[in-house]
């Protein structure tokens, strides 16, 4: 899948530095930093969000070492694209063709189950680590979500 990453700059909430921090635009950090780590145009790591109580991929201040917090990025990200103030530091820098990783495991694969919002998991993850009511209900989403997709292709063909 064709990825865009954007870089763009913000203010480091902890000590005001102007930063890069990078985005995967249309899609959540957690599928692609794996593969943002090791880039040389940008600082991702593992870190632990306080707010989900788990471990994600995120943007880290070069200058003091803070977690930026995904959702203040992807909400910095949104306002430059939403408000058109497209800045020559604010631009797409790379499209590689990458496949998206598990959130569980790190395995890398387009067979991916949405969980939330920021969670995709594999099948064998899905399997034995998300919860049966859980499971139940994505399997049911999907199950809804198809029925209308075939609906309306039975309609356009009419």
């Amino acid at each position: 899948m064709i990825v865009k990453i954007w870089r763009f700059k913000v203010d480091c909430y902890n000590c005001g530095e102007k930063i890069d921090v990078v985005w995967p635009q249309d899609h959540d950090m957690n599928l692609f930093g794996y593969y943002l780590k090791d880039q040389e145009y940008c600082h991702v790591k593992r870190v632990f969000s306080n707010s989900l109580g788990r471990e994600v991929w995120g943007n880290i201040c070069p200058s003091c070492g803070q977690y930026q917090g995904n959702t203040f990025i992807r909400i910095a990200w949104l306002n430059i694209i939403m408000s058109g103030a497209v800045t020559l530091d604010d631009r797409i820098i790379e499209s590689p063709n990458i496949s998206p990783a598990c959130t569980e495991c790190g395995k890398i694969t387009e067979d991916l189950k949405l969980i939330y919002s920021d969670q995709s998991v594999c099948p064998e993850c899905f399997q034995n680590k998300i919860p049966q009511d859980e499971r139940e209900a994505v399997l049911s989403y999907e199950a809804g979500t198809q029925q209308k997709n075939l609906k309306s292709k039975s309609r356009k063909g009419q």
